[in-house]
């Protein structure tokens, strides 16, 4: 298993979410339920261009808003369990909130989570 790099806890709505990054090339993940009660996201930060790494970002501080806001579906029954089971059904005001919610929770975690996407190019 890679390490895994703790970024910081930052809110996504009323929702704490710690920051994950991990030391490899995946993309990312989240997850707003867990044993003690803070949601996660991780993102993969081994990448060679920054701008990869916050497009990760993006998708998922959007999808885990529209997630959060109950705006998130999946056919039934999934016996591939593909994520791209998964739709989303929203007015133009929910998106509007999904993004406004994503860009404050991105406003703060990106500053930390660059600096440590600068270290990991360091230890190379």
């Amino acid at each position: 298993m890679k390490k895994r790099i703790k970024i910081g806890r930052y809110k996504l709505a009323w929702r704490s979410v710690d920051l994950i990054g991990l030391d490899e090339k995946l993309n990312g993940s989240h997850s707003l339920s867990s044993p003690n009660g803070v949601a996660q996201m991780t993102v993969g930060i081994d990448r060679e261009d920054w701008q990869a790494v916050v497009a990760v970002m993006v998708h998922e501080a959007v999808e885990a808003s529209l997630a959060g806001m109950n705006l998130r579906y999946a056919a039934s029954p999934d016996f591939s369990n593909d994520n791209g089971n998964w739709f989303f059904a929203m007015t133009h005001t929910q998106l509007s909130e999904a993004c406004a919610q994503a860009g404050c929770f991105l406003a703060d975690c990106l500053p930390d989570l660059k600096k440590a996407y600068n270290k990991r190019g360091s230890k190379k």
